[in-house]
């Protein structure tokens, strides 16, 4: 005998919302977005050259911003060392160790190629980092004495990497601002007048500390909410597009000489391109304009720059953030849809953990810096440590192609087309049971319940069979004695798939053929023959997912884990019948089932659903079980510190 233990854990036993080591806790709200117009006209007047820019900064609006969580500081060198250690990522080119030696072989066949102006500066560092860096003999080091400065020249997507790897992700531009002024509308974190103590800029004070990197929390300028250096020291990425502001109009602005005449007309055309993303706060080569909330910058995604640098956010719902990032590699010809437009990560469920790194080992390792002799961190500075999860994110409308019609149409469709249906994305950092399914995304694909002879026509493995074995008797449930086994639901109500009851012939002993009922008879067998039509696959169709390395059970529903090859690595039987009934009756979320006997292991059950149509969902379930490196159980609630339902 087993009992199952359904457990629906909500987030606030697992982890107080309002605290999330590491990260500060900013509550939603109306948020001032953007510059207002007669300033902007103002700082155009007094930068025309960079009049495009600034004008990208206008109209002051407002918007809504959910609560979320950021980091009180920007990722420092120390942070980024950890997942560079443990990743194999490429290390920021400020680490690389290059000799003297090295360095004039460098300056002297750059001078050959480019001629004698060339410069091996910052930039042509990085250029040449990034080709050799894999390069055999390629020393590199993160200086102890630079360890709290910002992380630099790493590009955007490498931003994303390292929030992958830890669990979180970029802010957006609304949340930034969130982040940074809170409920008022100042210009700055600290308030609405500029102070040249509290900002890292060209013209800092004292002036020893000007257009100088500087390590994070050297000046006391944090937000109402406690984060630090949002305006100067680096320039940050932020996760939204370079579009322009709700509002903004085109403009043209005059020029007029001591006498009042007219010297020139400007026409500011700011930069818009989806394509790239927007850096915010400007940064410690910048002129006090630039380092304001508002400062909003292009920036290519690929690209980076010493002056650049990043910090994290989370969003107050767990496992989202993590769904979200480490699933856009998924092909779309697999997934149906690329990751972004076809996944609904809101509707992300699962379970994480997040870890930290030892901070007094992390300090003990750190030398004084050159320029700032103390630091006084914000009591929420943590360095983290790699991030495990376990996720499922369903697709947005997958049965739309099938109009929404219910499954036992859907499955005759399938069987006829061969046509598979993914349903939604599966992360995974861990093992999982009776599987050889490594860490990565996956695409989950519906495939319905066969018969024997049905998943040997599409090159399937009957579970519990010999693969060329010829037997049609389907093997029992498990956990579950032969002559206990019930017979399954037969999804087309048609018996077996050759036309006839149950799988068996319906012949009429000898000398018992009835003449008058011939014609019936015949009619009977056009019907078979239809209904043999819809349920046996076509033999020149292939099949839409590669099915032959994975034992599927007869009569059964099941949901294949597919790689980005669109092969079958594995084979989940479905917990039940699918479901389509109302929206809100259809179970989203994950329980545990609990061990308690020989016969039934522990496991994590994954219920999940996707949209119908006129109010209803589809509802499909399945099990997993999740162990660690040593092969124990993940299975305990307790082992998580966040579960999403």
């Amino acid at each position: 005998m087993f009992t199952t233990l359904l457990i629906s854990l909500p987030l606030a036993l697992l982890q107080a919302p309002d605290q999330r080591p590491g990260l500060v806790a900013i509550p939603g709200g109306s948020t001032v977005i953007g510059a207002e117009m007669d300033d902007t006209i103002q700082r155009i007047h007094e930068m025309p050259s960079a009049a495009s820019v600034i004008a990208g900064e206008a109209p002051r609006g407002k918007q809504q911003v959910n609560a979320f969580f950021i980091s009180p500081t920007l990722v420092t060198n120390e942070m980024y060392l950890e997942f560079v250690t443990a990743t194999g990522a490429m290390p920021p080119p400020a680490w690389a160790t290059i000799s003297s030696d090295l360095r004039a072989e460098l300056i002297q066949a750059g001078k050959k190629e480019f001629g004698p102006s060339y410069k091996f500066d910052e930039e042509t560092k990085a250029r040449w980092w990034e080709l050799n860096w894999q390069n055999e003999g390629s020393v590199w080091e993160m200086n102890p004495a630079t360890a709290l400065e910002p992380v630099v020249s790493v590009s955007f997507m490498d931003a994303e990497r390292y929030c992958a790897w830890a669990g979180f992700r970029l802010p957006t531009e609304p949340e930034w601002v969130r982040a940074a002024r809170g409920d008022t509308d100042f210009d700055y974190p600290f308030g609405a007048k500029f102070d040249r103590q509290l900002i890292s800029h060209n013209a800092t004070q004292p002036s020893n500390l000007a257009y100088k990197m500087l390590p994070v929390c050297s000046m006391e300028n944090a937000s109402p909410y406690g984060v630090y250096d949002l305006v100067g020291l680096v320039h940050e990425y932020t996760n939204s597009r370079a579009l322009k502001l709700d509002g903004w109009k085109s403009f043209s602005l005059q020029f007029k000489d001591a006498k009042g005449k007219v010297t020139d007309t400007i026409y500011p055309s700011p930069s818009w391109d989806s394509n790239r993303i927007l850096i915010k706060g400007g940064s410690y080569r910048n002129e006090a304009t630039n380092c304001r909330i508002d400062t909003r910058i292009a920036f290519e995604r690929d690209a980076s720059a010493s002056i650049v640098g990043f910090r994290v956010a989370a969003s107050a719902q767990p496992i989202v953030d993590s769904a979200s990032l480490r699933c856009l590699d998924l092909r779309s010809a697999v997934l149906g849809g690329t990751p972004r437009t076809a996944l609904d990560f809101n509707m992300a469920i699962g379970v994480e953990k997040h870890s930290l790194r030892d901070l007094d080992a992390i300090a003990a390792k750190r030398a004084p810096h050159e320029d700032v002799k103390e630091v006084h961190l914000s009591a929420n500075y943590a360095v983290f440590g790699p991030h495990t999860s376990l996720s499922l994110t369903p697709l947005k409308d997958p049965f739309e192609q099938d109009d929404h019609n219910k499954l036992n149409v859907i499955d005759k469709d399938i069987r006829k087309s061969g046509r598979l249906i993914p349903l939604a994305a599966l992360y995974t950092d861990v093992q999982l049971d009776d599987f050889d399914i490594p860490s990565g995304a996956y695409t989950l694909v519906y495939i319905p319940s066969m018969k024997n002879k049905d998943i040997e026509s599409w090159g399937g493995w009957v579970k519990g069979m010999e693969r060329d074995a010829e037997s049609d008797a389907a093997p029992p449930e498990l956990g579950t004695d032969v002559d206990d086994a019930e017979e399954p639901e037969d999804p087309d109500g048609v018996g077996g798939t050759d036309g006839t009851e149950d799988g068996k012939p319906v012949t009429p002993p000898a000398g018992e053929q009835d003449p008058e009922k011939d014609s019936d008879k015949k009619a009977k067998g056009k019907k078979a023959k239809k209904d043999e039509k819809i349920s046996e696959p076509e033999p020149e169709l292939r099949l839409s997912v590669d099915i032959s390395g994975v034992p599927l059970i007869p009569n059964r529903p099941h949901i294949l884990i597919v790689n980005s090859e669109n092969v079958a690595l594995a084979a989940l039987p479905l917990i039940g019948q699918p479901t389509y009934k109302k929206d809100k009756s259809v179970e989203h979320g994950v329980t545990f089932r609990k061990q308690e006997g020989d016969k039934i292991k522990e496991a994590m059950i994954f219920h999940f659903k996707v949209p119908g149509s006129h109010g209803n969902a589809y509802g499909f379930s399945f099990a997993l079980t999740p162990r660690d490196e040593s092969g124990a159980s993940l299975c305990n609630p307790a082992q998580w510190n966040a579960l999403r339902n």
